[in-house]
C-alpha cells in the first residue's frame, strides 16, 4: 500500500478556489492567466488544457501547506457558467512540496456552493477580480471566504487560440462496452505456507475464500528467502522454495491461481547489511522509513547495476522455472517488482535502472516459463508520476509483457476509478485493455484524524466498508480492468487488543477479516460479504456502457449495468452530499428480482417496479441499491 495523506477539509476549500479560476469560453482565450491574492497569500495560474497550479506564499490550513507548495490539477466537467457562477466538478490532480510530488486524482462535487466572479475589463484586460462564497452553513461560508475569497490581482495573461477538452467520470464518455473476465476478483496475501496436515484451520480458510469467490491470490516469493544472506554477508549457498512449494501446493489443491511478485533484493547482493537508517517517504516527508545500509554502500532496495541485474534474473530463472506446472505447482502469472515509484521504501535506484531490470526480468520469464503463466509488469502506487508510467513503455521495458499492474489507492471510489483512468491513459495503447490493478482498498482505522498521526488518510469506517467495496469494483470493471486485488486479506490478531493495537498505522488495519490468535479468521463487519456479492453476480458479464435501457435516473444518481447468460444485475447510488432524491426504477420483463444491501448483507425479493430513497454519499449507511434479476 502506497502512503497517501490527505487533509479532507483543505481538498475541499481547495476544489473551490479552483472552480474561480476558469475563463469564458470565447474565440481566442487566455493560454494561461496568473493571479495572486493582494494580501499576498496564494497565487494561481489557469491554463489552457482547463489545468491549474496554485503556490501558497503563506502557511494555510493550520500549516497543513507552507511557502512554496503547490497544488495542480485539471477541471473535468462543462463549464457551466450562469451570471459569473460556476458550479461544478473539479479533479484535484496533486500536490508537491520542492522534495516531494505525489499524484491524487479525486472527483469533488461542490455542496451547491455560489461561487461568484467578479472583474472588471480596461481595454480587453482582465483586473480588479474578486472572490466570494456562499455556501449552505454561516459557519462554512466564514471559514471558505476566510481562506480563499478576497481580491485578487491578475498578474500575467499569455493569449493564444485553443479548444476546450471536458470529460466527466460520472458518465460512459463514449466508452465501449466492457466484457468482465470470470476470474475477475483477487485477494492479496490469501493462501498460507502451512501445512494443512498440520493445521485445521488452513482448509477453513480455504473454504471461506472459495465461498465468497477469490479466484486469485497475490504474494511475495521473496528473493531475500529463497537466497538467504549469512552471517557473512554471503549468500548460504541453499534455494530455499520448500515454505513456497507448501504455498503453491495449497492455492493449486484448492483451484485459487497465483499472481507471485518477484521481488526485492537480498543483503547479499550488496556485500551484506552494515546498519540501517531511517529516510522521510518521499512523498509524506512527516513519515519516516527504516532502510539498510549495505557494505558496498548502496541504501535501500537498489538492483541498479547491471551486475546485480544479472543476479535477480537467475533468482526470477530459478523461481519461475521450479513453478512451470511441474512437480512443485503453477504459478499462473509473475509480477515484477512492486511500487517501484515508493521512495524509499520500496525503490531507491533510478527509474532508468527500473526500466532496465523490469525489461531484462520480462526476457528471463519469457525463457524460463514453459506453461503459458502471464506476466504484469508496472505495479505503480497511486502516486507515480506521468514521466514514470510514460517511461515503461518508452524505454521498452514493457515489450513481451501480458499486462501492465495500478495500484489506485485514493479516499473515495470514485477517486480510485479516476486514478486508474488517469493511470491508462498514461500507458501505451496496447495496454490499455490489458490492466490488472494489482491491489486496491481502504484501512478502517489508522488515526490519520489524530494529532501526529502518520496514517494514509485513506480510511473508510468498517460499517461503510461494504458500500465502498460494491462502488470501487463496479468502477474499475466498468472501467476495463481485467483483474482486481482487493488488499488485503486479514489484519493481526493484535488489532483485537486495545493494549497492542496501532490505532494510528493504517498498515495494521487493510484487513478484510481480522486473523485470531488460532489463526482463524473473523469477518471485518459485512465486507465479506459484499465481496461475495460482486463476486457471484459481476464477473462474466458485460458492463453495457449504454446503462440499462429506459432507465432514467437524475444526474447524480450513478447507475451500471451488466448482463450475460440470461442474469442481470443493476447497481444504483447517489454520489452526492444533499438532497438524496427519490428514485422510479422498473426493471425489464424477467424473474426471481433481488435488491441486495451490502451495508446489512440482507436481500430481500421485489417486484419489477418500485420506488427507492437513496442516501447521501457521506451517510455511514450509505445506500446503494444492487439488483440481481434472471430472464423468463
Amino acid at each position: 500500500m502506497r502512503n497517501l495523506k490527505i487533509f479532507g477539509i483543505a481538498v475541499f476549500i481547495l476544489s473551490l478556489l479552483f472552480a474561480t479560476g476558469c475563463t469564458k469560453k470565447s474565440t481566442a482565450v487566455p493560454e494561461s492567466m496568473t493571479f495572486q491574492r493582494e494580501d499576498g497569500a496564494m497565487r494561481f495560474t489557469i491554463s489552457s488544457d482547463n489545468g491549474f497550479e496554485a503556490v501558497f506564499l503563506t502557511p494555510v490550513f493550520g500549516g497543513v501547506f507552507s511557502p512554496g507548495e503547490k497544488v495542480w490539477g485539471k477541471i473535468t466537467s462543462d463549464d457551466d457558467w450562469l451570471n459569473d457562477v460556476f458550479r461544478g466538478r473539479i479533479k484535484l490532480g496533486a500536490m508537491s512540496t520542492d522534495t516531494a510530488t505525489f499524484g491524487i486524482s479525486l472527483l469533488i462535487k461542490t455542496v451547491d456552493p455560489q461561487i461568484t466572479l467578479t472583474y472588471s475589463k480596461t481595454n480587453g484586460v482582465i483586473n480588479g477580480i474578486s472572490v466570494a462564497f456562499n455556501m449552505d452553513d454561516a459557519s462554512t461560508t466564514e471559514l471558505v471566504n476566510g481562506i480563499i475569497g478576497g481580491n485578487y490581482t491578475l498578474l500575467r495573461e499569455e493569449t493564444a487560440a485553443f479548444s476546450w477538452s471536458i470529460t466527466d467520470a460520472s458518465g460512459s464518455g463514449g466508452r465501449a462496452d466492457a466484457v468482465i473476465p470470470a476470474d475477475l476478483m483477487g485477494l492479496v496475501h490469501g493462501g498460507t505456507t502451512v501445512n494443512p496436515d498440520t493445521a485445521g484451520w488452513v482448509n477453513e480458510q480455504f473454504e471461506e475464500l472459495r465461498r465468497i469467490g477469490v479466484k486469485w491470490f497475490l504474494d511475495d516469493f521473496s528473493w531475500d528467502i529463497i537466497q538467504r544472506t549469512n552471517a557473512a554477508g554471503e549468500w548460504d549457498n541453499v534455494w530455499n522454495y520448500e515454505r513456497f512449494d507448501q504455498y503453491v501446493k495449497n492455492a493449486n489443491e484448492h483451484g485459487i491461481k497465483i499472481l507471485g511478485l518477484l521481488a526485492y533484493d537480498t543483503a547479499w547482493i550488496h556485500g551484506g547489511k552494515v546498519g540501517e537508517t531511517s529516510i522521510a517517504d518521499k512523498n509524506l516527508p512527516n513519515l519516516m522509513h527504516n532502510v539498510s545500509i549495505y557494505a558496498d554502500g548502496n541504501v535501500g532496495r537498489n538492483v541498479g547495476t547491471p551486475e546485480k541485474v544479472g543476479l535477480y534474473k537467475e533468482y526470477v530463472k530459478r523461481t519461475v522455472e521450479r513453478y512451470n506446472g511441474g512437480e512443485a505447482g503453477k504459478v499462473h502469472a509473475w509480477s515484477i517488482w512492486n511500487e517501484p515509484d515508493v521512495y524509499p521504501r520500496f525503490w531507491t535506484a533510478g527509474k532508468e535502472d527500473f526500466y532496465y531490470m523490469t525489461g531484462e526480468a520480462v526476457k528471463t520469464i519469457r525463457s524460463a516459463d514453459n506453461g503459458g503463466a502471464s506476466i504484469v509488469v508496472g505495479a505503480f502506487s497511486s502516486t507515480a508520476s506521468e514521466e514514470w508510467i510514460r517511461g515503461l513503455f518508452s524505454s521498452g521495458a514493457a515489450e513481451g509483457a501480458d499486462f501492465f499492474a495500478f495500484h489506485p489507492y485514493s479516499i473515495t471510489s470514485v477517486s480510485t476509478a479516476n486514478i486508474y483512468n488517469d493511470f491508462v491513459g498514461f500507458s501505451d495503447a496496447s495496454f490499455h485493455n490489458r490492466v490488472w490493478v494489482t491491489e486496491v482498498g481502504h484501512p478502517t482505522n489508522g488515526g490519520y484524524r489524530a494529532d501526529g498521526a502518520t496514517g494514509y488518510g485513506t480510511e473508510v469506517h468498517i460499517d461503510k466498508m461494504p458500500q465502498t467495496f460494491v462502488k470501487t469494483v463496479v468502477l474499475l470493471a466498468s472501467s476495463g480492468a481485467q483483474k482486481i486485488f482487493w488488499y488485503h486479506l486479514a489484519d493481526s490478531s493484535q488489532n483485537m487488543d486495545e493494549n497492542l493495537r496501532d490505532d494510528n498505522d493504517s498498515e495494521d488495519w487493510f484487513g478484510m477479516y481480522t486473523r485470531r490468535p488460532d489463526n482463524t479468521l473473523e469477518p471485518k463487519g459485512w465486507l465479506p460479504e459484499a465481496y461475495k456479492l460482486v463476486a457471484d453476480n459481476i464477473p462474466g458479464k458485460t458492463w453495457r456502457a449504454s446503462g440499462l435501457p429506459s432507465l432514467e435516473l437524475p444526474g447524480d444518481v450513478m447507475s451500471f449495468y451488466f448482463e450475460g447468460d440470461g442474469k442481470h444485475c443493476l447497481v444504483v447510488w447517489y454520489d452526492n452530499f444533499v438532497n438524496a432524491p427519490t428514485v422510479n426504477i422498473t426493471l425489464p420483463p424477467g424473474k426471481n428480482y433481488t435488491l441486495h444491501n451490502p451495508y446489512s448483507a440482507l436481500s430481500e425479493s421485489i417486484p419489477a417496479s418500485g420506488a427507492y430513497t437513496l442516501s447521501l454519499r457521506s451517510d455511514r449507511d450509505e445506500r446503494v441499491l444492487f439488483f440481481t434479476w434472471d430472464d423468463n
